[in-house]
């Protein structure tokens, strides 16, 4: 399966450089845009992503993220396949602040704080002696909005 370059309106451009790299499925998406046309098969993420590894990290080292956009991802045992798929040493979440639970293989809740608390600004595991290279998030729904 091949991918195709898509836009989301948050994107920055750094002379060549855009941040995040959005890939979509070669299907699907005539206008480039991260919104599906029409609904196509199953793209199977984590199969492109182990015939792709390669020029993947080629991309992420370049573009510092890739946001993966309109794939079959749907819950967290899919995520947990994908991260798998990289072939990344697991991180595992231990001695953190947050609250987080393992719902799937690689794959923990973000925060299960009530949403009236504020979530400082952080780097995620800053405090672990160890380099963490790559950090992997997954969004499964949207984050319900609050008025200000």
């Amino acid at each position: 399966m091949e991918f195709v370059e898509g836009k989301v309106k948050e994107e920055k451009w750094f002379g060549e450089i855009v941040f995040p790299r959005t890939l979509l499925p070669s299907h699907g998406f005539e206008d480039g845009l991260s919104t599906p046309s029409h609904e196509g098969g199953e793209t199977r993420l984590a199969e492109a992503v182990r015939a792709n590894r390669g020029w993947l990290d080629e991309q992420l080292s370049r573009h510092g993220a890739i946001l993966f956009r309109g794939f079959d991802v749907h819950r967290a045992e899919d995520f947990g396949s994908v991260v798998e798929a990289f072939g990344w040493e697991e991180m595992v979440y231990e001695a953190g602040g947050a609250v987080r639970s393992k719902v799937a293989d690689r794959v923990y809740t973000a925060n299960e704080s009530p949403p009236e608390k504020l979530i400082d600004f952080h780097h995620e595991m800053s405090y672990d002696s160890r380099l963490r290279r790559i950090g992997q998030h997954y969004g499964q729904s949207l984050p319900k909005l609050q008025e200000s």
